[in-house]
């Protein structure tokens, strides 16, 4: 077995020197060795390994206090099920074939000790070191804790045990306890404390040298990786690190402490403040003073006055007293008229008592005659059940006996006929029981024709009765619809927008909001409704008639402002029914129809009674009756305007 592979342990407290271990298979055991080892391993593998302590070492006779590791047990760790080392409190040489656990105990003692798996050269994460087949795997390393710089002796004693526990999933937790096993800690930091205090550096090289650091120190030739090597193990690396942030803490302070004096003149002067406020409290406090003191007066005050009106109260006072012996014979007379009916009332539940106690002793008689009433009720119920099924049965058998002996009697008189006679009556009945079959099948088929025929009734009844439903739910939808149109309309009796959809108002917002952005060429028009006003209201319907749903319109001036006003529209109108949109170049003038409008002395024409002032709406207006056939309107009385279509066509505004 070659140097390499084997594992040395150091005290960090033991001195003296040991001379270059030798192959084992060139020079053999060594007699003066002393075995001096504990171990038990569950596992397969039956190789063992050697703890030698050589007695002939120069050493020093004293032995350390504190950080000698004692003992160091395993349980499902790596290929071991259990196994447990006990060391010396010198140097141990740990001597063994592969497979024996050398490198087991180097790896548990830094895995034990908080290191990271990464630091053994064993492992990735802490669950690899879990031998396979089990779920968890425990440590248990025990560290001698004696003398003057023990850590926590009163609560630790002499054997500091630390025991950590890791699974499958990757949980892990640390137990610290005292040398009876008592849990003292389970917390990181303290193990970290436990550590400095003892001056052990699980992840440092010098105090723990596995194999392939030792093997990658030996192969390297790189200065540089030797220098890092000696960064790495004299901590002066850590040290740099240490010192660097340091140094951000200590610029981070100054920098808090330059923030600190620049608000300390703030400072200063809120204290002047809170002085000359302070003072003007222990004026308020003098001021209260001397109002506690004129209470005080004004008690004293209060108590004068009230022995002033005292006298009359002290000579009722002797009157009401005088009076007492008269009240005190009346109460003793009380009191003689009360024991008298204690007495009574004493003798009274002495009888109650005494009654009770009759009423106890009668209650099991009472109990049992009541248990024999109740079984005599029973026993009379069952016999009148009894009684009443006998004479139903007696019953029953009277009419079988009256039904047997009129039998009887038609058989005696059956016997006595001719029964040629009785054959031919019963052909006879045979064939009338024919034709009464052939009847009642004739009337079956009848009966099946009727049926069919009902059942095509009742499938075209439950037809038109599914199109009267739906009908009916059409017409009640289009009741709501109007009954909600006509609370908008009383609801919007006072806003003229409204009158053309709730939705308008919020419609010409968001026109308006666009606007005043520049996002329309033109301002859009409409409703094209609430644009015009009538010159006489008794053309109302006539005009609501002919424009139709061209009231709620609106007017865009190109396909830009449509398609803007088409998403104002969409995210106003939602589900409802929403206005259309009349694209059509604006102008400043109304056209001039003078000459293909319609002439009539006898009826106006539309655009004759409405009050339009904004020429594009005019405009529209125009453009768009001109669309739709030509009514004339005609006035039958004052209340009632009918439209009638004209016999010929003629020329449309």
């Amino acid at each position: 077995m070659d140097l390499a592979d084997d594992e040395v342990l150091y005290d960090k407290k033991s001195k003296g020197k040991a001379s270059k271990r030798k192959n084992n298979e060139e020079s053999g055991p060594s007699k003066k060795r002393t075995k001096d080892r504990k171990t038990e391993d569950n596992s397969d593998d039956d190789d063992d390994f050697n703890l030698t302590q050589q007695a002939d070492f120069d050493v020093q006779t004293r032995e350390a206090d504190i950080g000698i590791i004692e003992r160091i047990s395993m349980k499902n760790f790596m290929c071991h099920s259990r196994l447990d080392v006990r060391l010396g409190p010198h140097v141990n040489f740990v001597v063994g074939r592969n497979g024996s656990g050398k490198s087991a105990i180097v790896t548990a003692l830094v895995v034990g000790l908080g290191g990271k798996a990464s630091v053994t050269s064993r492992g990735t994460t802490i669950k690899s070191f879990i031998k396979n087949g089990k779920q968890t795997a425990e440590l248990e390393i025990h560290l001698r804790n004696r003398g003057a710089d023990a850590y926590k002796p009163t609560e630790y004693g002499n054997t500091i045990i630390v025991e950590r526990k890791f699974t499958k999933d990757g949980g892990s937790g640390y137990k610290i306890k005292s040398k009876d096993g008592k849990i003292i800690s389970s917390k990181r930091e303290d193990l970290n404390c436990i550590l400095d205090q003892f001056n052990i550096q699980v992840d440092n090289p010098v105090s723990i040298l596995n194999q392939d650091t030792s093997r990658h120190f030996l192969n390297s030739k790189s200065p540089h990786d030797k220098y890092k090597f000696f960064l790495k193990a004299t901590q002066l690396e850590q040290m740099k690190a240490d010192y660097q942030t340091a140094d951000q803490h200590r610029e981070v302070t100054k920098e808090v402490i330059e923030k600190k004096e620049q608000m300390l003149p703030k400072l200063e002067k809120e204290v002047l403040d809170w002085e000359q406020k302070f003072k003007s409290l222990t004026a308020i406090d003098d001021l209260k003073k001397k109002i506690d003191r004129l209470k005080e007066d004004m008690a004293w005050a209060f108590v004068s006055e009230k022995e002033k009106g005292l006298q009359p109260l002290v000579r009722e006072h002797d009157s009401e007293k005088a009076r007492m012996p008269r009240f005190e014979q009346k109460v003793e007379e009380a009191k003689d008229n009360v024991n008298k009916y204690v007495n009574q009332q004493k003798s009274i539940q002495e009888q109650l008592k005494a009654a009770s106690e009759d009423v106890l002793l009668l209650r099991p008689k009472y109990e049992e005659l009541k248990e024999v009433l109740g079984q005599k009720k029973k026993f009379a119920r069952n016999a009148l059940d009894d009684f009443k099924r006998v004479e139903n049965t007696l019953k029953k058998n009277q009419r079988e006996k009256c039904a047997l002996e009129a039998r009887i009697k038609e058989l005696q008189k059956s016997a006595q006929h001719d029964y040629e006679s009785e054959r031919r009556g019963r052909e006879e009945k045979i064939e009338k029981l024919m034709e009464q079959i052939k009847g009642l099948q004739a009337q079956q088929h009848t009966t099946e024709h009727q049926n069919e025929q009902f059942r095509s009734a009742v499938t075209k009844y439950k037809a038109d009765m599914y199109e009267i439903n739906q009908e009916f739910q059409a017409l009640k939808s289009n009741e709501a619809r109007k009954s909600k149109t006509l609370q908008s309309l009383h609801a919007a009796k006072n806003d003229k927008y409204k009158r053309f959809g709730a939705y308008v108002p919020a419609v010409l917002k968001s026109i308006d909001e666009h606007c005043r952005k520049g996002a329309f060429h033109q301002r859009p028009r409409g409703p094209i409704g609430a644009c015009f006003h009538l010159k006489d209201q008794k053309w109302a319907l006539p005009v609501e008639r002919c424009l139709g749903n061209l009231i709620s319109s609106f007017c865009c001036n190109d396909h830009h402002d449509q398609k803007l006003l088409d998403s104002i529209l969409d995210r106003h109108c939602g589900d409802r029914s929403r206005p259309s949109i009349i694209t059509s170049k604006f102008k400043d003038k109304v056209y001039d129809t003078s000459r293909l409008r319609v002439q009539s002395d006898e009826f106006p024409a539309v655009i004759d009674v409405l009050d339009v002032e904004d020429p594009v709406i005019a405009n529209c207006l125009i453009d768009q009756v001109i669309q739709v056939e030509v009514y004339k309107m005609v006035t039958f009385n004052t209340n009632e305007c009918l439209i009638i279509p004209h016999a010929t066509k003629l020329r449309r505004v």
